[in-house]
């Protein structure tokens, strides 16, 4: 292995547009715009941290009500990407991790508790700490 000396030509591939995925929203509840988002095993959209809820999915592109429907009369947006999210317990050792998801805004290192799989942290600058859904 050999490390480099000189500049490097490694191709990189932008993100593309359209990472974003619509989901039929579960009947009773209802989505903040920018909340995280996941999934029951019925393929229905909820609240991380909603009863049922199996995997998170990303961040609601819009706000969505479905308390008075019925399971899929309504579709919410959801964003995959990466986001400056609060986390305070975040440092830079941590960069890299997995990161989990106890509710629809709150993010902690460990599985404790419930929390689900939501990506892993980024990059942490002076903007915040940056979290890879």
């Amino acid at each position: 292995m050999v490390a480099a000396t000189r500049d490097l030509d490694i191709p990189q591939r932008m993100p593309v547009s359209g990472h974003s995925y619509g989901y039929p929203v579960k009947a009773g509840v209802r989505i903040f715009k920018r909340a995280m988002v996941g999934i029951t095993a019925d393929k229905l959209a909820v609240p991380v941290g909603a009863a049922g809820c199996v995997a998170v999915i990303g961040l609601a592109t819009n706000a969505v009500d479905n308390r008075t429907g019925v399971d899929g009369e309504v579709q919410v947006r959801v964003d995959k990407g990466v986001f400056r999210m609060p986390f305070a317990a975040a440092a830079p050792s941590n960069i890299r991790a997995q990161v989990f998801a106890l509710d629809d805004q709150t993010l902690q290192l460990t599985n404790a508790n419930g929390a689900l799989l939501a990506g892993t942290l980024d990059a942490i600058d002076a903007e915040g700490v940056w979290i890879r859904l």
